[in-house]
């Protein structure tokens, strides 16, 4: 029997129990899928929280992201100490000014964001705790992969009048394009498939292409299918046909050769 460990990655309690059973069972054994980057703040929050000597300050592991989600609860599982998770910049400065991390003196915060994070809310979290902790320690630890998805969503965002986005709806990276792309575009939607799109994109943005010339955005999230991501183009090239639709897919078949490398 073999087993496989997700790519959000699992506790260190679980992993100690497959070593375990794979050890004491020769008919049993698993395959660690763990994401890399995801492996690395295991490994992150691990060596951090080796037994300091009498001098030297207590570390406080502090990690941006969703709370309930499996590579969260992964990570924190790796941290022996206290260890905090906040959601944003706005959580991460109310808890150092007047909350549990305002209580805490001498501390040496090492602070990590969930692969998936949104960027430039990180880039703020990185903001906040250096005003207030000079002496902090912070990891770049949002995916390499993400993070160049959501800059070019970004970008993108802001050049269309239409933005498509495929993924699954609880995907944490495909919600982080999703919102980047709404901030900059009102009309952008989110699909898991292009059997969706008829349903999911409003009739009236169709009736459009009468009056002008829409310009429409396709981004996907890293884990969606180079099929699902073609179908969605053909259907939306088919929907706006005769129309300017700037899908980039070169771009995004780049990325994807990425991901499975």
């Amino acid at each position: 029997m073999s087993l496989f460990v997700r790519a959000h990655g699992i506790t260190v309690e679980t992993e100690q129990l497959l070593k375990k059973l794979s050890a004491e069972n020769p008919n049993f054994s698993y395959v660690d899928c763990t994401c890399p980057f995801v492996k690395k703040i295991h490994k992150i929050a691990s060596d951090n929280c080796a037994e300091r000597k009498s001098n030297e300050a207590e570390k406080v592991f502090i990690l941006i992201g969703s709370e309930n989600h499996p590579e969260v609860i992964g990570i924190m599982s790796y941290f022996m100490g206290k260890k905090y998770i906040f959601p944003n910049s706005e959580a991460l400065l109310y808890a150092l000014e007047t909350g549990e991390l305002s209580k805490l003196h001498n501390f040496v915060p090492i602070m990590v964001a969930q692969t998936t994070y949104n960027l430039a809310e990180w880039q703020n979290c990185q903001k906040v705790l250096k005003s207030i902790c000079t002496n902090s320690i912070i990891f770049d630890t949002i995916c390499s992969v993400t993070e160049k998805r959501q800059v070019e969503a970004n970008a993108l965002s802001k050049a269309c009048d239409l933005m498509i986005v495929i993924g699954g709806k609880h995907s944490s990276n495909t919600a982080k394009l999703y919102s980047i792309c709404r901030q900059n575009c009102a009309e952008t939607y989110l699909v898991e498939s292009s059997a969706e799109l008829d349903f999911v994109v409003p009739e009236q943005i169709y009736r459009r292409q009468a009056e002008t010339r829409l310009k429409v955005g396709i981004v996907a999230g890293a884990s969606t299918p180079c099929d699902i991501i073609q179908e969605v183009i053909n259907k939306m090239s088919e929907n706006f046909e005769n129309r300017e639709v700037e899908n980039f897919e070169e771009l995004l078949d780049s990325s994807i050769r990425t991901l499975n490398i």
